[in-house]
Parts: structure tokens; C-alpha cells; sequence
């Protein structure tokens, strides 16, 4: 993680609630669920960045399961 300088800044995102996933074990194609989205396709991985497509609005959204965390079905 990057703070870019400024490590007052890193202290505070440090203290944000967050989901801290012990590593992803998704892949693409996997299907998971979002509390808000619902239901999706993994589409692609970088990092902790999944893109999903959503059936629910027919688009392809990327999250940081760091803070939107998903659930594999």
C-alpha cells in the first residue's frame, strides 16, 4: 500500500472499518453474491480489485473486496 508521502494519511485510511481478506481465492467465472448487487460473474482480478458483471443491473462494476467483500457461491 502506497501512501504517496503522506503518512498521516496512511495512519487514517489504516483506522477505517475495512474487510481484510486473507487472499482471493476467486477466479474468473466464479459466480458470487454482493449485499447490494446480488448475484454476479467474476470478469476480472487485480489485486484485491474483482470486476463482476451483475445480472441485477446488467453491467460489469469493479469493487475492492476490501471493502465490499463477496461471497463465492
Amino acid at each position: 500500500q502506497s501512501n504517496y508521502g503522506n503518512k498521516r494519511r496512511t495512519r487514517h485510511i489504516d483506522d477505517e472499518p475495512h474487510y481484510e481478506p486473507e487472499q482471493t481465492d476467486l477466479q474468473i467465472g466464479d459466480k458470487v453474491r454482493h449485499q447490494m448487487f446480488g448475484i454476479g460473474q467474476v470478469t476480472s482480478i487485480d489485486g484485491t480489485i474483482i470486476g463482476v458483471y451483475f445480472e441485477k443491473t446488467s453491467k460489469t462494476t469493479k469493487l475492492n473486496v476490501a471493502f465490499a467483500p463477496l461471497q463465492k457461491l
